[in-house]
């Protein structure tokens, strides 16, 4: 198959929607099939532009174009909304003058951003492939409960959204809940288009010099038991939460609170940490992409609990890796209906908050504190092995896309794909 993949970010990004679209792309270029990705330039979660990697224009199969997109350096409600338009924009013209002679079988949207749909609907009225749109976030649900937009714009967008999504051939998301609240809007998600967020088992994984290695990085005693938050630091999560969890143990220097990420909120989370004057924080740089696989193990627990008004319309895209390299999750309850067989098998390795409010949240790091957190879970890798492989997920992905080309186009795939 020719599949253009149309999404606002991609590799060298190593946190968010970048690295799985990058992956897909990757995986489908191995399989045979002829892939090509137009995105923005590189900026996530820096929100700074960085440089556009060679291997852009290097891989077999696969290639990448970026487009001019506006990047903020200080994201507010009003400039994210002219970022996410201007891609929309450059990506129109993008789309239109490659899918002329790219001639794709399927054109897939990423979302975020649905301002990309309106690419993806020209491309597809010129070349008549299948319109394919993967939701790793329910936007409108996200901007409503975050507080973006008021409570008539978000009704407007959720009009607008809905209309954009049922627009499509087929639609694909995370999980089942985010497939339910889909379905209110009239899309219909079959089970085999339900695919979560995948890790590479080979390139995350339990390292006996992890431990010795964050602590190096962060700068503390190598004995301290450490609480990491690693990714992006924005509205969808709750790192003010790490913030009241360090408050309280301030009495137990051995009980470190590590912030290593960057986002619009870092700046406000760094002075309310020195107002609070709060010693057992540490904020560092996002690990660098080769470094992060070997250093993520060495946490005794992980910090991912998200705002309230986020959880019902994402699935955190960190929960692979974390487990893959057995480590134990602070999380927030909804992970439990969007992934609850992975859940059951993860078992007593996270422990959930049901309301972000400091007693529950004690309570709850107190559950992994009172056992032994040194050394990594196999029974937490076990599981993300079982339903998060990328080696599972990204061939039911693929079959799902050649069973969509198939239904729309009423012929077997001509992909010469290799089994």
């Amino acid at each position: 198959m020719r599949i253009f993949i149309i999404g606002l970010n991609a590799a060298p990004e190593c946190v968010g929607v970048g690295p799985y679209t990058t992956t897909l792309a990757t995986y489908l270029a191995q399989r045979g099939h002829t892939v090509h990705i137009l995105a923005a330039p590189p900026y996530y979660p820096q929100w700074q532009r960085q440089p556009i990697p060679n291997q852009d224009h290097t891989r077999k199969n696969l290639s990448i174009t970026r487009c001019p997109t506006w990047i903020p350096h200080n994201p507010t409600s009003i400039s994210r909304l002219l970022h996410l338009t201007s891609f929309g924009i450059s990506s129109a013209w993008y789309a239109w003058k490659k899918a002329a002679n790219f001639q794709p079988d399927i054109i897939m949207t990423i979302a975020p951003t649905l301002m990309a749909v309106p690419a993806t609907l020209l491309a597809a009225h010129l070349t008549k492939a299948t319109t394919w749109l993967h939701m790793h976030d329910l936007e409108w649900r996200l901007a409503s409960g975050l507080g973006f937009f008021s409570h008539k714009l978000t009704t407007l967008a959720k009009t607008i959204g809905s209309g954009l999504v049922r627009s499509f051939n087929v639609v694909s998301t995370l999980s089942q809940p985010m497939a339910n609240e889909l379905s209110a809007s009239g899309v219909v998600i079959t089970p085999d288009n339900i695919l979560p967020n995948w890790v590479d088992m080979n390139r995350f994984q339990p390292d006996a010099h992890a431990r010795n290695r964050l602590r190096q990085r962060l700068g503390v005693a190598p004995e301290s038991r450490v609480i990491l938050f690693c990714g992006s630091m924005g509205k969808k999560q709750y790192i003010e939460g790490m913030l009241q969890l360090a408050a309280h143990y301030t009495s137990q220097p051995d009980i470190v609170f590590a912030i290593c990420g960057e986002g619009p909120t870092k700046k406000k989370l760094e002075t309310t940490c020195n107002i609070m004057n709060l010693r057992n924080v540490v904020f560092k740089s996002l690990f660098w992409d080769k470094e992060f696989p070997h250093i993520l193990s060495g946490a005794d627990i992980h910090y991912a609990v998200q705002n309230e008004g986020a959880r019902a319309a994402c699935l955190p895209s960190k929960i692979g890796p974390i487990l893959a390299c057995g480590g134990r999750i602070l999380a927030s309850s909804d992970l439990r209906a969007a992934a609850p067989e992975l859940v059951e098998a993860v078992g007593d390795d996270i422990v959930f908050v049901k309301n972000n409010r400091p007693e529950e949240m004690i309570c709850a790091l107190d559950s992994f504190l009172h056992h032994d957190t040194s050394k990594p879970s196999l029974q937490a890798r076990h599981a993300a092995a079982i339903f998060l492989s990328q080696d599972v997920v990204l061939k039911k992905f693929e079959e799902a896309l050649m069973k969509g080309a198939e239904k729309r186009t009423g012929r077997k795939s001509s992909s010469q794909h290799s089994s």
